[in-house]
């Protein structure tokens, strides 16, 4: 179930993702990754292997086991790029730190010592109605994960630090998250003297 629901999630953030292009003219792209490739199937027999015993089609291959992914989305706005690295999880009081692999963060870390805009984004689904998108720069996330002794992080707390906070739009195959203010460059502040 919690792959179901990490799929799920990762199709809502790009419907997020093509709904902030259509309204801000970004690029966006899915980086596919392992669990990608293993779910291919055979069109003839739907069973999931690289020659289908049955039917001995051959299915497209990738040779060997592809190297891990520095993300699962990345968006190009303004000269600027963002890395989105996608997570869900159904407590309904906490996210478990563990969920986020220490490849995947430092992936993330090496994005934004590049100069990159490196994000979590993470999806609480403890409520069907009531679904919530917390977008964390990697940076916040891990001042927040050492916090708590690389245990968990409290949802209330995750709504505090989050630099974006959105609810779920929609249902089914066209739900999507309302994003686009995570791309816009905040306003300077003038002081006058």
């Amino acid at each position: 179930m919690a792959k179901k629901a990490g799929k799920a999630f990762e199709h809502e953030f790009a419907n997020s993702l093509e709904v902030a292009r259509e309204e801000l003219k970004l690029w966006w792209t899915r980086i596919y990754d392992m669990q990608d490739y293993i779910g291919r199937r055979c069109p003839v027999c739907k069973k999931r292997i690289d020659v289908c015993p049955h039917c001995k089609s051959k299915l497209p291959t990738i040779g060997a086991i592809p190297p891990k992914r520095p993300a699962d989305f990345y968006a190009i706005y303004l000269g600027k790029v963002f890395f989105f690295e996608c997570k869900s999880a159904h407590n309904k009081k906490y996210y478990q730190t563990r969920w986020v692999k220490d490849h995947q963060i430092e992936s993330l870390l090496a994005l934004d010592r590049a100069g990159a805009r490196a994000y979590l984004a993470i999806n609480n689904r403890s409520h069907p109605r009531r679904m919530k998108l917390y977008i964390l720069p990697i940076q916040r996330y891990l001042r927040m994960r050492l916090a708590t002794q690389y245990k968990y992080i409290k949802w209330e707390d995750m709504e505090k630090a989050a630099v974006l906070v959105a609810p779920r739009i929609g249902v089914g195959d066209t739900a999507y998250y309302e994003i686009g203010r995570i791309f816009k460059p905040k306003p300077k502040t003038i002081v006058s003297v």
